[in-house]
Formats: C-alpha cells, structure tokens, sequence
C-alpha cells in the first residue's frame, strides 16, 4: 500500500531530530523535549511510543504499530 502525502510528510514518525546523542526522534506529539510530552523514539529500525516528565523519559516495551497521529504502519518499509 502507498503512503498518502500526510504519511509521507508527518515529522511526527520520521526521524528529524536526536533526542540525546544516539537517540534518533520525531518532533514530539505533544509537549517538547524540556519539560513534558510524548513522542515517537526510533532504536535499531523500530519506532517505541515514550513519555517524558523532565528528567524521567519512559519508553514502552513493544514497537508501536502506527503513527497516533497519521496512521502510517511503522513495521513496513512502503515509501
């Protein structure tokens, strides 16, 4: 299945910026990365919803499925 051009275009699953070094990241969802918020993190090719609060960031266990925000399906490699 194609990408449509909200999925090809969303900086929200797509790395655009490094969270820490080493840490490749979309721009946050929601919040930015100083205070408190939730984005996407990318670790070895699979993308991992996270939520920050300051200093404590939590990452969840299991690859996300899709993009909350334009539904791309982050476990395939369609461009």
């Amino acid at each position: 299945m194609k990408l449509t051009e909200k999925q090809k275009n969303c900086p929200y699953c797509h790395e655009m910026m490094d969270l820490l070094p080493a840490i490749p990241s979309a721009e946050p969802i929601t919040g930015d990365f100083n205070d408190i918020g939730c984005g996407l993190i990318n670790s070895d090719g699979d993308w991992y919803m996270s939520s920050w609060d300051f200093d404590v960031m939590k990452v969840a266990d299991e690859p996300a499925v899709s993009c909350p925000v334009c539904g791309r399906n982050l476990r395939s490699e369609e461009e």
